[in-house]
């Protein structure tokens, strides 16, 4: 006989163990929303100006190859989840913001920022960046109200 010496011993596991496992589900999702939190930009709207957080791109000049500091300020009263490695690079195409692929790897970790903080991010632009209006975006979690939105810098021009 296998491990199990009594089949109704065995019967009462089997929800005990369904019931195990929807907790630890439960347990990685968003905080409270029920939804996984994405550190990817794009997949939430851009926050409302007012929102307290903000998202500058800092350089002496921006041209291809070179580099740019990223900062995130939280003039909210909420705690902020971020991830600054995972920045998006968008182009104005025609009005148009698009999505430039940066190759890199980026920890997915989820890192918290406190009212009145800021964090820093060295970041290079892409050798091959033709000319034209950009802006970094990357995406946070307002942790109080469970809101997930995207931030985006103001645009910037690479001659």
């Amino acid at each position: 006989m296998g491990r199990w010496r009594s089949p109704g011993l065995a019967l009462a596991a089997v929800p005990l163990l369904a019931l195990v496992t929807a907790a630890c589900q439960d347990s990685v999702s968003g905080p409270g929303s029920g939804e996984p939190f994405d550190l990817n930009p794009g997949v939430y709207v851009l926050a409302d100006p007012g929102s307290g957080a903000s998202l500058r791109a800092e350089a002496d000049a921006f041209i291809p190859g070179g580099g740019v500091r990223l900062v995130l300020e939280n003039a909210s009263d909420e705690v902020l989840g971020y991830n600054l490695c995972t920045h998006a690079l968008e182009r104005n195409d025609g009005g148009e913001w698009k999505v430039l692929p940066i190759p890199r790897v980026c920890t997915m970790e989820l890192r918290l920022l406190n009212p009145g903080a800021g964090a820093g991010y060295d970041a290079t632009l892409p050798e091959d960046l033709s000319a034209g209006d950009y802006r970094f975006r990357i995406a946070v979690g307002f942790m109080d109200s469970e809101r997930h939105r995207d931030l985006a810098s103001v645009a910037f021009q690479v001659e």
